[in-house]
């Protein structure tokens, strides 16, 4: 096994989660333009993509661990970026390796900070829908307009009593 499996893995993984960023990206536009079709069909799309990504994730296991075997490590569960980089010693293979992490790292965060917006975009709409909602459905409340103080019943007024329930 060599360090191109590992190098191969790791942009396929790349290749798919910038795709995964993509699809945000439309998401988000989705999102703004309120177009639901549009958001369904990329919700759907992101599953595929998530599904790839995880079994690419698995091969990326699966392939570093080999590598560790093969160069006289001990078979460790997860390897770390660091303890594969201090096994490759060609300049070439650890410059493959730094810029496909490297590039891999910037995705990520990238569609962190994505995530993070649409989530609150996604959010900020329920709220707006719910308000929306309240506006409709709720009793009218008339004690935020003005009343002459003798329309006022007793019963209406609790302006002026003690709440015992406090």
């Amino acid at each position: 096994m060599t360090v191109s499996k590992v190098v191969e893995t790791l942009n396929r993984l790349a290749e798919t989660h910038e795709s995964l960023l993509q699809t945000g990206l439309e998401k988000k536009r989705a999102i703004i333009e309120k177009d639901l079709d549009t958001l369904m069909r990329i919700m759907r799309l992101e599953t595929k993509l998530v599904k790839e990504i995880t079994t690419l994730d698995l091969e990326r296991v699966v392939a570093i661990r080999r590598l560790m075997v093969e160069k006289g490590v001990k078979n460790r569960i997860n390897s770390t970026y660091r303890q594969l980089m201090g096994v490759v010693f060609v300049p070439e293979e650890r410059l493959q390796l730094q810029t496909v992490h490297e590039r891999l790292e910037r995705t990520l965060k990238e569609l962190k900070q994505l995530n993070d917006l649409n989530q609150s975009l996604l959010n900020q709409s329920l709220d707006f829908i719910q308000f929306s909602i309240e506006l409709f459905v709720s009793p009218e409340d008339e004690s935020y307009t003005y009343k002459h103080p003798s329309a006022i019943s007793s019963d209406s007024n609790r302006f002026g009593s003690y709440n015992t329930k406090a």
